[in-house]
């Protein structure tokens, strides 16, 4: 059975988890990326007042725009691709095994399909694939519950 503590305690590390993973992600680089970009079209802006021919910086103005509009393209699509769980979400996720009937095989086997993605049996180990885990770090999976 899971108590509220375990559940808090699974939760937080779930959050932390996909907060490290979110740091070095793809959407991540996007994010820097759209903040230069933002920066250059406010320093355009700023130049136009005193530029002599105006159609030079406004031309470049719409290239910064476009480049704006498309890192907010890829990002909106990075984060469909991998959402941030909030922590009530997980917690409302496991609080409905809270009252889990251990000897129920079919309520055990739904609630690993619930959480496990898929386990990999290599030279007599166990490497266990969380549905919150990115497949390319295995060693942040296994931590899930330490």
């Amino acid at each position: 059975m899971l108590q509220d503590d375990v559940i808090d305690m699974i939760a937080k590390k779930i959050v932390e988890i996909q907060e490290n993973d979110r740091q070095h992600d793809y959407a991540s680089e996007l994010r820097t990326q759209l903040k230069d970009a933002r920066k250059r079209q406010s320093n355009l802006a700023k130049a136009l007042e005193y530029a002599p021919d105006v159609r030079i910086i406004t031309d470049r103005l719409s290239g910064v725009q476009e480049e704006i509009d498309d890192l907010e393209a890829q990002i909106a699509h990075e984060e469909i691709e991998k959402p941030f769980i909030s922590e009530d979400v997980v917690k409302f996720w496991l609080g409905r095994y809270r009252d889990l009937d251990v000897t129920d095989d079919k309520l055990c086997f739904e609630m690993v399909q619930t959480f496990v993605k898929k386990i990999e049996l290599r030279n007599g180990e166990a490497l266990i694939f969380y549905n919150v885990s990115d497949p390319k770090k295995s060693s942040d999976t296994a931590r899930v519950l330490e």
